[in-house]
């Protein structure tokens, strides 16, 4: 090997950390079915030695999808083209009791050039204070208010048009609602409420919170969460979309879940705010909390939003 060579490896020694990071992965290990303490690393090491440690995720991927083509699942997605679909979708509005209520301010109109948005967003989570509620509220209709309708051709009196959110969703149905736990915001209650976008308003779930309780809801590291503003738990309702997709409905609902959590972040950015998407969330803590039972209705995500701009 010649100087330069050396000199090289030299200067560029850290790619055996690099390689041996990445290369551990692939070894096998015989012995991670009777391992104690189970790693995502060990049942990776052993997923092909056994049989029964094997992650839960590669097996619905295994699964996902394998009946497109199949006579049953077509005549399945068929059928909610049916009219009486359209009308129970004209119709979801019903679903949203206003009784009791709290009515959101309209939201603003944002008028951040698209392209500094994208380029400013970073995962913030370092936060000072609370935001004002018609920011609050502007970040929610963004996120997943009604933007827009589409005309029924059969119309009725009472529902004649289909009402569309500012996020996609699979087949229409948006399974994912949102829930905010809420601490900073100028002009509302602490507490928990659930959005309700066809009213733009909200559903009081239970008021009053203390930082112990918050600090229970997930492993917030770094951040100081009595300086943000409110959390918000993406909620799949998984009865809504099954019906027609399978199993196939709850990747659309992670699906969905990102895109509204997208939305919310840009919107945030171009309000000049901060968000972080939370992946430490106790899942089990959370639904408590909000009052859900844990098998129709599930936390899939989990962001915090404040005052602050710092990374």
């Amino acid at each position: 090997m010649d100087g330069a060579a050396k000199k090289y490896l030299q200067e560029h020694n850290y790619y055996r950390e690099t390689i041996s990071m990445s290369s551990q992965y692939t070894l096998i290990s015989p012995y991670a079915d009777t391992t104690v303490v189970r790693t995502p690393e060990v049942t990776l090491k052993g997923i092909y030695h056994s049989r029964s440690n094997r992650f839960i995720g590669e097996e619905y991927l295994l699964n996902f999808r394998t009946y497109s083509a199949r006579l049953d699942f077509r005549i399945g997605i068929s059928r909610f083209r049916a009219r009486d679909a359209l009308l129970s979708f004209a119709m979801r509005d019903r679903k949203e009791d206003t009784t009791g209520t709290i009515k959101l301010p309209k939201a603003k109109n944002i008028r951040a050039s698209f392209s500094s948005v994208l380029q400013a967003r970073r995962s913030v989570r370092v936060f000072d204070g609370p935001i004002p509620l018609e920011d609050f509220a502007t970040i929610l209709y963004y996120s997943q208010g009604i933007t827009g309708y589409l005309k029924l051709r059969d119309k009725e009196v009472d529902a004649d048009k289909i009402m569309l959110h500012a996020t996609p969703s699979g087949g229409g149905f948006y399974p994912v609602r949102l829930y905010l736990v809420v601490w900073n915001v100028t002009g509302l209650d602490r507490g928990i409420y659930e959005y309700f976008p066809h009213h733009h308003s909200l559903r009081v779930v239970r008021q009053d919170y203390t930082s112990q309780e918050l600090e229970m809801l997930a492993g917030f590291g770094e951040i100081d969460i009595n300086t943000a503003a409110f959390s918000m738990a993406y909620v799949y309702e998984l009865y809504t979309n099954s019906h027609k997709y399978g199993d196939a409905g709850m990747a659309y609902a992670f699906i969905e879940a990102g895109e509204i959590a997208e939305n919310a972040q840009l919107t945030t950015t171009a309000l000049g705010y901060g968000a972080c998407d939370i992946g430490g969330y106790n899942k089990q803590t959370v639904e408590r909390q909000l009052g859900l039972d844990g098998i129709s209705k599930q936390v899939i995500h989990f962001t915090i939003f404040g005052n602050g701009g710092v990374v």
